[in-house]
């Protein structure tokens, strides 16, 4: 059943109204985010890639350019638990996981870690590409959750969600 209140489309979900357009713009914003963090990150395997191929490792610059994106993923995360706990309380289905917290927390603590392990002096790896390799391996982990969380939410919106 819907309605129509101020101008402004709602839908009524589990005995409450939410309003729709609200919904959609920040599920909006925050695909917009997501495909800002995920270019971010392409920007970097790049840089990472080319590194590799001319044999010039630079382990404090990539635990650098890792700490920005650790706090461009903090802040997406932050926006990702706001708007599932606004879901909640308006007693609509969350399109997000409901373990979200404790997973950004796990994620995060993780990128903290390498960062650590690239900046500590000795170094904690054998060389640079024993590095890569751990840093792709987590770069993939976070990729992989924020595809899953994505296509969530936008299946929530009746998107298409992305073939895997």
């Amino acid at each position: 059943m819907s309605t129509r209140s101020l101008g402004l489309l709602q839908i009524r979900l589990g005995g409450t109204h939410v309003d729709f357009l609200q919904h959609k713009n920040a599920a909006d914003k925050m695909l917009s985010d997501h495909d800002a963090l995920m270019s971010g990150i392409c920007s970097n395997r790049r840089w990472i890639y080319e590194l590799c191929q001319l044999g010039m490792p630079r382990f404090g610059e990539l635990a650098m350019r890792l700490r920005e994106m650790r706090t461009a993923l903090a802040s997406h995360f932050h926006d990702e638990e706001v708007f599932t706990a606004q879901q909640l309380k308006a007693g609509a289905a969350v399109a997000l996981n409901h373990d979200l917290v404790k997973t950004h927390q796990e994620l995060l603590s993780r990128l903290d870690s390498m960062i650590t392990r690239l900046q500590a002096e000795p170094r904690e790896f054998p060389g640079w590409h024993a590095a890569v390799d751990e840093v792709e391996k987590l770069v993939t982990d976070i990729c992989h959750h924020e595809d899953l969380e994505m296509d969530g939410l936008r299946k929530s919106l009746n998107l298409k969600t992305r073939s895997m």
